[in-house]
């Protein structure tokens, strides 16, 4: 899906005169509305790319959440739940994502050239992916509109209606970001899941020492070009005090940056959905760079993808 829109997207730069979003939208050719609408078009883009990269560090989360619980299992004989049909929904939202994005990024650069031949079996293609994309909460309506206005709209861009298509382009970025906030708490709930078994298993591992504490020490002897090497059990019973209250630390650290991530990327959303919606009504739109909030997300993506 994701390769036949590049296709697209990569056989219309070497064809006609690109046709504008603004032109599209609201049919007015003038050369600042048509700034406004390539501006808001490719931050449409690279906010979808984000909460592709969103998503998939989510799958990471999910993924590293299994092996918590594996081990948690082993320790404490909790047992463990089957997370395969959740990283599955996780993963065709970053797919979602990643379309929404190319889509728009099509709509930069839009001519009628012979690719969108390609797009035919796409389309059937996307049709399938979509109708397997759950709700993970109780928003199954809002799952549904965003599923029907990708679809919508790639369908139309087959047909070569690009007309019909950028109309529904405000539409999708309404949607997605509705979507989105429909879905927030669960989310969170992942990245909490994961943390607090891993502070879990941290924290048993602690209590049976099982922990290596020598990391505390690296600091002061890497100066000289020393490893520590602690095997007084004396000195390990005077760490854990300290290395339990790391770990207490380190768990509400890493889910208020979570938390934060995912407030972030639905405020940036929300500004793309206003952005275009501004262009879709032929009023000027001062703001054109990325939403600053992004970088919170990158930032986070970042750091669960080391």
């Amino acid at each position: 899906m994701v390769r036949v829109l590049r296709s697209l997207r990569r056989t219309s730069r070497s064809t006609c005169v690109a046709v504008g979003v603004a032109i599209v939208l609201i049919g007015v050719g003038g050369c600042k509305t048509q700034e406004d609408a390539s501006a808001a078009a490719a931050q449409m883009a690279s906010t979808s790319h984000t909460l592709c990269d969103y998503y998939e560090a989510l799958d990471h989360v999910l993924a590293s959440t299994e092996d918590a619980y594996e081990a948690q299992n082993v320790l404490l004989s909790v047992p463990t739940m089957d997370l395969t049909e959740t990283r599955g929904q996780i993963r065709l939202r970053a797919e979602l994502a990643n379309i929404v994005g190319e889509v728009a990024s099509l709509f930069q650069k839009m001519t009628t050239s012979s690719a969108a031949t390609d797009a035919s079996a796409a389309a059937g293609k996307l049709n399938a992916e979509m109708a397997s994309m759950k709700g993970l909460t109780a928003n199954d309506g809002e799952t549904k509109a965003v599923t029907v206005a990708v679809q919508a709209i790639v369908a139309l861009v087959e047909e070569h209606k690009e007309v019909e298509a950028a109309k529904q382009v405000a539409i999708l970025s309404h949607d997605l970001s509705v979507f989105f906030e429909s879905e927030r708490k669960a989310y969170d709930s992942i990245n909490e899941a994961y943390l607090l078994t891993a502070k879990t298993v941290a924290l048993e591992l602690m209590k049976t020492k099982q922990v290596d504490a020598s990391g505390v020490f690296v600091s002061s002897l890497q100066p000289f070009g020393l490893s520590p090497a602690i095997g007084r059990p004396q000195t390990k019973e005077a760490m854990e005090p300290y290395l339990t209250a790391q770990i207490n630390a380190d768990y509400k650290l890493k889910m208020e940056d979570a938390t934060k991530a995912t407030e972030s990327l639905s405020a940036a959303l929300k500004e793309m959905d206003a952005r275009v919606n501004l262009v879709a009504h032929d009023k000027p739109m001062s703001l054109r760079q990325e939403p600053f909030s992004l970088a919170e997300v990158k930032s986070w993506v970042a750091e669960i993808n080391k």
